[in-house]
Protein backbone atom coordinates (compact mmCIF):
# COMPACT_ATOMS: atom_id res chain seq x y z
CA UNK A 1 0.00 0.00 0.00
CA UNK A 2 2.99 2.44 1.20
CA UNK A 3 4.67 1.26 -2.07
CA UNK A 4 1.47 2.20 -4.32
CA UNK A 5 0.77 5.63 -2.30
CA UNK A 6 4.44 6.60 -3.26
CA UNK A 7 4.42 5.44 -6.83
CA UNK A 8 1.35 7.88 -7.38
CA UNK A 9 2.87 10.75 -5.59
CA UNK A 10 6.18 10.23 -7.71
CA UNK A 11 4.48 10.22 -11.20
CA UNK A 12 2.43 12.97 -9.87
CA UNK A 13 5.43 15.44 -8.86
CA UNK A 14 6.88 14.63 -12.42
CA UNK A 15 3.87 15.40 -14.10
CA UNK A 16 3.63 19.08 -12.53
CA UNK A 17 7.45 19.21 -12.80
CA UNK A 18 6.67 18.75 -16.83
CA UNK A 19 3.46 20.96 -16.65
CA UNK A 20 5.42 23.82 -15.04
CA UNK A 21 8.63 23.27 -17.47
CA UNK A 22 6.18 23.17 -20.47
CA UNK A 23 4.35 26.52 -18.60
CA UNK A 24 7.70 27.85 -18.48
CA UNK A 25 8.66 27.34 -21.98
CA UNK A 26 5.64 28.77 -23.54
CA UNK A 27 5.95 31.76 -21.33
CA UNK A 28 9.17 32.64 -22.65
CA UNK A 29 7.80 33.12 -26.17
CA UNK A 30 7.55 35.99 -27.76
CA UNK A 31 4.86 36.05 -30.54
CA UNK A 32 5.53 38.75 -33.42
CA UNK A 33 2.63 38.92 -36.17
CA UNK A 34 3.49 41.04 -39.02
CA UNK A 35 2.11 42.92 -41.97
CA UNK A 36 3.25 44.74 -44.75
CA UNK A 37 2.67 46.13 -48.05
CA UNK A 38 5.54 45.76 -51.27
CA UNK A 39 5.42 46.84 -54.87
CA UNK A 40 7.61 43.97 -56.54
CA UNK A 41 8.75 44.90 -59.84
CA UNK A 42 8.82 41.55 -61.98
CA UNK A 43 11.25 40.67 -64.75
CA UNK A 44 10.42 37.36 -66.56
CA UNK A 45 12.06 35.87 -69.08
CA UNK A 46 11.30 32.56 -70.90
CA UNK A 47 13.42 30.41 -73.88
CA UNK A 48 11.58 27.34 -75.52
CA UNK A 49 13.79 25.21 -77.25
CA UNK A 50 11.97 23.34 -79.73
CA UNK A 51 14.79 20.75 -80.05
CA UNK A 52 13.73 17.09 -81.67
CA UNK A 53 9.93 17.96 -80.64
CA UNK A 54 6.88 18.74 -82.96
CA UNK A 55 7.32 22.32 -81.58
CA UNK A 56 6.58 24.75 -84.93
CA UNK A 57 9.94 26.24 -83.74
CA UNK A 58 12.32 27.78 -80.68
CA UNK A 59 10.86 30.82 -79.44
CA UNK A 60 11.34 33.25 -76.61
CA UNK A 61 9.69 36.44 -75.43
CA UNK A 62 9.42 38.47 -72.02
CA UNK A 63 7.55 40.88 -69.82
CA UNK A 64 7.77 43.16 -66.69
CA UNK A 65 4.81 44.11 -64.58
CA UNK A 66 4.75 46.16 -60.94
CA UNK A 67 2.58 44.63 -58.83
CA UNK A 68 1.43 45.33 -55.09
CA UNK A 69 1.48 42.67 -52.79
CA UNK A 70 0.28 41.84 -49.03
CA UNK A 71 2.21 40.16 -47.12
CA UNK A 72 1.09 38.64 -43.31
CA UNK A 73 3.33 36.96 -41.31
CA UNK A 74 4.26 35.35 -37.40
CA UNK A 75 7.53 34.42 -36.03
CA UNK A 76 7.65 33.09 -32.57
CA UNK A 77 11.17 33.54 -30.44
CA UNK A 78 12.61 31.28 -27.65
CA UNK A 79 15.52 32.36 -26.25
CA UNK A 80 18.09 32.17 -29.29
CA UNK A 81 15.79 29.95 -31.75
CA UNK A 82 12.38 31.47 -33.91
CA UNK A 83 10.49 30.43 -36.23
CA UNK A 84 8.84 32.03 -38.44
CA UNK A 85 6.03 31.75 -41.41
CA UNK A 86 5.06 34.27 -43.92
CA UNK A 87 2.80 34.24 -47.04
CA UNK A 88 2.76 36.63 -49.57
CA UNK A 89 0.54 37.46 -52.38
CA UNK A 90 -0.43 40.09 -55.26
CA UNK A 91 -3.15 42.69 -54.13
CA UNK A 92 -4.77 42.79 -57.37
CA UNK A 93 -3.77 40.89 -60.85
CA UNK A 94 -1.47 43.55 -62.80
CA UNK A 95 -2.16 43.58 -66.36
CA UNK A 96 0.27 43.91 -68.94
CA UNK A 97 1.77 43.10 -72.02
CA UNK A 98 3.63 40.08 -72.45
CA UNK A 99 5.70 38.64 -75.48
CA UNK A 100 5.94 35.11 -73.11
CA UNK A 101 5.66 32.71 -76.15
CA UNK A 102 1.94 31.30 -76.75
CA UNK A 103 0.86 34.44 -74.93
CA UNK A 104 0.73 38.12 -76.84
CA UNK A 105 -1.15 41.09 -76.45
CA UNK A 106 -2.26 41.90 -72.83
CA UNK A 107 -2.38 39.48 -69.78
CA UNK A 108 -2.61 39.59 -66.41
CA UNK A 109 -0.09 38.51 -63.78
CA UNK A 110 -0.75 37.52 -60.16
CA UNK A 111 2.11 36.04 -57.78
CA UNK A 112 1.72 33.65 -54.36
CA UNK A 113 4.58 32.91 -52.18
CA UNK A 114 4.64 30.88 -48.95
CA UNK A 115 7.57 30.57 -46.59
CA UNK A 116 8.53 28.66 -43.26
CA UNK A 117 12.16 29.53 -41.48
CA UNK A 118 13.94 28.06 -38.95
CA UNK A 119 17.34 30.24 -37.14
CA UNK A 120 19.04 30.74 -34.74
CA UNK A 121 21.27 33.40 -33.03
CA UNK A 122 25.08 32.40 -34.28
CA UNK A 123 26.83 35.62 -32.38
CA UNK A 124 25.94 38.84 -31.97
CA UNK A 125 23.83 40.46 -34.61
CA UNK A 126 24.08 37.34 -36.77
CA UNK A 127 21.74 34.69 -37.57
CA UNK A 128 21.84 31.68 -39.85
CA UNK A 129 18.68 30.07 -41.12
CA UNK A 130 17.02 27.24 -43.24
CA UNK A 131 13.93 27.48 -44.47
CA UNK A 132 11.07 26.01 -47.10
CA UNK A 133 9.58 27.90 -50.30
CA UNK A 134 6.51 27.10 -52.34
CA UNK A 135 5.91 30.08 -54.84
CA UNK A 136 3.84 30.74 -57.61
CA UNK A 137 3.73 33.11 -60.91
CA UNK A 138 0.52 32.62 -63.02
CA UNK A 139 -0.24 34.21 -66.25
CA UNK A 140 -3.51 34.67 -67.17
CA UNK A 141 -6.72 35.97 -69.35
CA UNK A 142 -4.52 36.09 -71.90
CA UNK A 143 -5.71 37.29 -75.20
CA UNK A 144 -3.23 36.66 -77.64
CA UNK A 145 -3.66 32.62 -77.41
CA UNK A 146 -5.65 30.71 -78.48
CA UNK A 147 -7.82 32.38 -81.45
CA UNK A 148 -10.79 31.65 -80.99
CA UNK A 149 -10.15 31.69 -76.93
CA UNK A 150 -10.75 28.89 -75.46
CA UNK A 151 -12.97 28.00 -72.36
CA UNK A 152 -11.47 28.24 -69.44
CA UNK A 153 -9.40 30.69 -70.74
CA UNK A 154 -5.66 30.25 -71.53
CA UNK A 155 -3.79 30.25 -68.53
CA UNK A 156 0.94 29.31 -68.04
CA UNK A 157 1.36 28.42 -64.61
CA UNK A 158 4.80 28.27 -63.02
CA UNK A 159 5.64 26.50 -59.61
CA UNK A 160 8.64 26.39 -57.56
CA UNK A 161 9.35 24.58 -54.28
CA UNK A 162 12.30 23.35 -51.80
CA UNK A 163 14.88 24.45 -49.50
CA UNK A 164 16.28 27.49 -48.68
CA UNK A 165 19.73 28.79 -46.42
CA UNK A 166 20.93 32.07 -45.25
CA UNK A 167 22.03 34.77 -43.04
CA UNK A 168 20.95 37.78 -41.77
CA UNK A 169 23.06 40.62 -39.61
CA UNK A 170 21.57 42.99 -37.11
CA UNK A 171 23.13 46.34 -36.37
CA UNK A 172 22.07 48.87 -33.54
CA UNK A 173 22.18 52.15 -34.92
CA UNK A 174 22.70 54.62 -31.50
CA UNK A 175 19.49 54.08 -30.06
CA UNK A 176 17.38 54.87 -33.12
CA UNK A 177 16.63 51.23 -34.98
CA UNK A 178 18.07 48.42 -36.53
CA UNK A 179 19.66 48.16 -39.78
CA UNK A 180 19.63 44.76 -41.08
CA UNK A 181 21.45 42.87 -44.45
CA UNK A 182 20.26 39.26 -45.17
CA UNK A 183 20.96 36.84 -47.72
CA UNK A 184 20.27 33.78 -49.30
CA UNK A 185 20.67 30.81 -51.48
CA UNK A 186 17.93 28.61 -52.90
CA UNK A 187 17.81 25.31 -54.14
CA UNK A 188 13.81 24.25 -55.92
CA UNK A 189 12.02 22.08 -57.66
CA UNK A 190 10.13 23.89 -60.43
CA UNK A 191 7.30 23.01 -62.97
CA UNK A 192 5.99 24.81 -65.37
CA UNK A 193 2.84 24.03 -67.57
CA UNK A 194 -0.53 25.56 -69.32
CA UNK A 195 -4.04 24.51 -69.45
CA UNK A 196 -4.31 24.50 -73.54
CA UNK A 197 -7.69 22.45 -73.74
CA UNK A 198 -6.73 20.48 -77.13
CA UNK A 199 -6.12 16.73 -76.00
CA UNK A 200 -2.62 15.85 -75.85
CA UNK A 201 -0.74 19.07 -76.97
CA UNK A 202 -0.52 20.94 -73.35
CA UNK A 203 2.64 22.13 -71.70
CA UNK A 204 4.38 20.35 -68.70
CA UNK A 205 7.67 20.94 -68.00
CA UNK A 206 9.85 19.41 -65.14
CA UNK A 207 13.31 20.88 -63.78
CA UNK A 208 15.35 22.92 -61.07
CA UNK A 209 15.46 26.11 -60.34
CA UNK A 210 18.32 27.67 -58.33
CA UNK A 211 18.45 31.41 -57.28
CA UNK A 212 19.47 34.26 -54.73
CA UNK A 213 17.96 36.74 -52.47
CA UNK A 214 19.70 39.89 -50.78
CA UNK A 215 17.58 42.64 -49.04
CA UNK A 216 18.40 45.20 -46.88
CA UNK A 217 15.94 46.64 -44.08
CA UNK A 218 15.48 49.10 -41.45
CA UNK A 219 13.31 48.73 -38.09
CA UNK A 220 12.79 50.88 -35.11
CA UNK A 221 10.33 51.03 -32.39
CA UNK A 222 7.18 53.00 -32.60
CA UNK A 223 5.68 52.34 -28.92
CA UNK A 224 6.97 49.93 -26.40
CA UNK A 225 4.54 47.41 -28.66
CA UNK A 226 4.29 47.95 -32.15
CA UNK A 227 7.66 48.42 -34.28
CA UNK A 228 7.84 49.49 -38.46
CA UNK A 229 10.49 48.46 -41.03
CA UNK A 230 11.54 49.47 -44.51
CA UNK A 231 12.93 47.18 -47.02
CA UNK A 232 14.63 46.68 -50.23
CA UNK A 233 15.44 43.24 -51.96
CA UNK A 234 16.33 41.68 -55.09
CA UNK A 235 16.19 38.29 -55.99
CA UNK A 236 16.37 36.27 -59.24
CA UNK A 237 15.46 32.54 -59.67
CA UNK A 238 16.43 30.11 -63.16
CA UNK A 239 14.67 27.38 -64.36
CA UNK A 240 15.88 24.51 -66.32
CA UNK A 241 13.08 22.11 -67.53
CA UNK A 242 12.17 19.03 -69.70
CA UNK A 243 9.10 18.22 -71.61
CA UNK A 244 7.03 15.75 -68.70
CA UNK A 245 4.16 14.38 -70.40
CA UNK A 246 5.43 13.26 -73.34
CA UNK A 247 3.34 16.05 -75.59
CA UNK A 248 6.30 17.78 -76.53
CA UNK A 249 9.78 15.19 -76.25
CA UNK A 250 12.94 16.78 -76.71
CA UNK A 251 11.54 20.43 -75.80
CA UNK A 252 13.14 22.30 -73.44
CA UNK A 253 12.42 25.86 -71.23
CA UNK A 254 14.74 28.42 -69.67
CA UNK A 255 12.72 30.65 -67.48
CA UNK A 256 14.53 33.75 -65.84
CA UNK A 257 12.89 35.23 -62.92
CA UNK A 258 13.80 39.05 -61.41
CA UNK A 259 12.31 40.93 -58.88
CA UNK A 260 12.96 43.88 -57.15
CA UNK A 261 10.82 45.13 -54.06
CA UNK A 262 10.14 47.92 -51.79
CA UNK A 263 8.12 48.32 -49.07
CA UNK A 264 7.06 48.94 -45.30
CA UNK A 265 5.63 46.94 -42.71
CA UNK A 266 4.14 47.15 -39.01
CA UNK A 267 5.33 44.06 -36.46
CA UNK A 268 3.35 43.63 -33.11
CA UNK A 269 5.75 42.40 -30.27
CA UNK A 270 3.86 39.72 -27.77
Amino acid sequence: MHRRYFSVAFLAANFCQLGNAAESFFENIAWVPSAAVHMQNLQFDQRLFKGSSSLPASASGDLEVNLPVLALGLTAFYERYYVAIEREDSVDDALTSTTVPFTGGKSSVGLEDLSLTFGMRLSDGLRGYVGYRDAETVIKNITGFPSPPQTPRYEQNYQEDGIVLGARYDMPVLELGTLSFDASYAILDGVYEDNFATAGRNFEYDGDSEGFKIGARWSALLTKRIAYHLDLRYQRYEFDGNDANGNFAGAEVEIDQQVLSYGAGLEWLF
